[in-house]
C-alpha cells in the first residue's frame, strides 16, 4: 500500500527569516537605485552645466575685453565717468567685481542663465584658480591679463526630490516591515496557542474517558459485587459523561465563535426555574469535590435570552467556581431583577481574581491566572485551591464563552471580589429583561 509522503512544514521562525530577507533586500535594492538615478542625474547636470559653463565664459570674455563694456549698463558704476572705461586697482589674486558686475549689468541674460543653470562666476587676475572650475578662459582687463572661472555651485547636492523620495520609501518599507513583523508574530502565537489547545484538550479528555474506561471495566468484570458498588460505577460513568459532554460543549461553542458572532434566539427565559433545573443537574460533579450549590431564585425574574445559551453561561461559571475555590466551598447562584436587567450571579469562596487579570480572564487560552504564591500562603492549609487556569483549569474557554454568549444576547458580565479583602469571585451576567421599564 502506498503512502503519500507528507509536506514537510515550516517553522515560523523560518517564514520570519524569508521575509527580513525579502524586505532587506527589496530596501536595498531601493536606496542603491535612488543613488543611482540621482548620481545620473548628476552627471547629466554636470554635463550641461559644462557647456552653460563653456557659453557663459566665451561671452563674458568678450563683453569684458570689449572698451566700451561698461558704457552698454543703464547705470555707471560709483566714481566711474558715464560712458568711460571702468579702471580697476584690485591687486592680484583678488576678484575683480565691478568689472564682472558691469558685464552681467550689461547682459541680463547672460546674468538669467548663470542663474538657471546653478553656476557661479568669478573674474580674478591671471593665475590658478584654487577651487575646481569647469570651465577657465582668460582675457584682458583693462590691457592686463584676467581669468574668468566658471565653477558649478550645487553640483555635490542630492536633489531634494530625489531625498524625499528615498526617505519615504524608507518610511514605507519600515511600515510594512513592522506590519509584518507584527503579523508574523500574531500568527505564531496563535500557532502556539492552537498546539496547546490541542494538547489540554485531549488530556481534558483523557481524563474523564479513562475514568468510564475504569468503571465500565469493573462493571464487566464483576468486580463490583454488592448493589453500592455497582450503583458507585454507574454514577462515575455519568457523571464523567457530563463532564465530558460539557468539554465538547465548550470546544463547539468556541469552534463557531471562531467562525463569527453565534446566531442564538430571543425568546422569554424563566431564569430562576432554569439556574434550579441546571444547578440540580450540576450536583453530581459538585459533590465530587464536597463543594454545595445555594440558589437563590426570583420567579418574576423573566429574561430575553437564548435558554441554551443560558445554560451554558451558568455551567461554566459553576464549572469555573468549582475547580478554581477550596474544597467544602459554598457555592452560590443568585438570581435578581431590577425591571431592566435580570442579573444571574455566581459567587465562591476561592482566593479571588487579582484587579490586574480580571479583564484577562475572558480571552481565551488564559490558564495561568490567579498564580501567586503570597496569596496561596495566606490560605489555610486545608483550604488550598487549585490556581484559576492551573493545571486542573480546563482548556481555558470557559470564561471567553460565557462573554461571547452575554453579549451575543444582549448582555454584560463582570467579574467582582465577594468582600472587601478581595476573598472570592462574584461573576455578574447581566440580561435584558422582558419588561423594561421606559427610561
Amino acid at each position: 500500500m502506498l503512502v503519500p509522503r507528507a509536506q514537510p512544514t515550516r517553522s515560523p521562525a523560518a517564514d520570519f527569516t524569508v521575509l527580513i530577507t525579502l524586505v532587506v533586500g527589496l530596501l536595498v535594492w531601493l536606496v542603491l537605485a535612488c543613488f543611482g538615478v540621482a548620481r545620473a542625474q548628476r552627471e547629466a547636470t554636470a554635463r550641461l552645466q559644462r557647456e552653460m559653463a563653456h557659453l557663459v565664459a566665451t561671452q563674458l570674455a568678450t563683453r569684458i575685453a570689449t572698451p566700451d563694456t561698461p558704457a552698454r549698463g543703464a547705470t555707471a558704476q560709483a566714481g566711474t565717468p558715464q560712458g568711460g572705461t571702468q579702471q580697476s586697482t584690485a591687486p592680484p589674486g583678488e576678484p575683480l567685481t565691478p568689472a564682472l558686475s558691469a558685464a552681467f549689468h550689461a547682459s541680463p541674460e547672460l546674468a538669467r542663465l548663470v542663474d538657471s543653470a546653478g553656476l557661479a562666476v568669478e573674474l580674478v587676475r591671471a593665475h590658478p584658480v584654487l577651487a575646481p572650475a569647469l570651465v577657465e578662459v582668460s582675457t584682458l582687463v583693462d590691457g592686463a591679463p584676467a581669468l574668468i572661472a566658471v565653477r558649478a555651485r550645487n553640483d555635490a547636492r542630492i536633489p531634494p526630490v530625489l531625498l524625499a523620495i528615498v526617505v519615504a520609501l524608507l518610511a514605507v518599507t519600515t511600515a510594512l516591515t513592522g506590519v509584518l513583523l507584527w503579523r508574523l508574530l500574531r500568527e505564531h502565537a496563535a500557532s502556539h496557542q492552537r498546539s496547546a489547545f490541542a494538547s489540554t484538550v485531549s488530556h481534558e479528555l483523557r481524563t474523564p474517558l479513562a475514568q468510564i474506561l475504569l468503571f465500565a471495566e469493573t462493571l464487566q468484570l464483576g468486580r463490583a459485587r454488592t448493589s453500592g458498588d455497582r450503583a458507585l460505577a454507574l454514577g462515575a460513568i455519568v457523571q464523567e459523561t457530563r463532564r465530558l459532554m460539557r468539554l465538547v460543549d465548550n470546544v463547539l461553542r468556541f469552534t463557531r465563535l471562531e467562525q463569527g458572532a453565534p446566531q442564538l434566539r430571543q425568546e422569554p427565559v424563566h431564569v430562576s426555574a432554569l439556574v434550579v433545573e441546571t444547578a440540580a443537574q450540576f450536583a453530581p460533579l459538585a459533590q465530587t469535590s464536597q463543594v454545595s450549590i445555594a440558589v437563590e431564585s426570583n420567579a418574576a425574574a423573566v429574561a430575553l435570552a437564548d435558554a441554551d445559551a443560558v445554560r451554558q453561561v451558568l455551567l461554566n461559571l459553576l464549572d469555573n467556581a468549582v475547580k478554581h475555590g477550596p474544597p467544602a466551598q459554598h457555592v452560590t447562584a443568585r438570581v435578581e431583577d431590577d425591571g431592566v436587567q435580570v442579573r444571574l450571579i455566581v459567587e465562591d469562596e476561592g482566593p479571588g481574581i487579582p484587579p490586574q487579570d480580571r479583564e484577562r480572564i475572558w480571552h481565551a487560552f488564559e490558564r495561568d491566572i490567579g498564580r501567586d504564591p503570597f496569596r496561596r500562603a495566606a490560605l489555610p492549609t486545608d483550604a488550598q485551591p487549585m490556581p484559576r487556569g492551573g493545571q486542573g483549569g480546563g482548556a481555558g474557554l470557559g470564561l471567553m464563552i460565557v462573554r461571547a454568549l452575554t453579549e451575543a444576547m444582549g448582555g454584560d458580565v463582570r467579574c467582582e471580589p465577594v468582600d472587601a479583602s478581595g476573598r472570592g469571585a462574584r461573576f455578574i451576567v447581566g440580561l435584558p429583561a422582558l419588561h423594561q421599564e421606559p427610561a
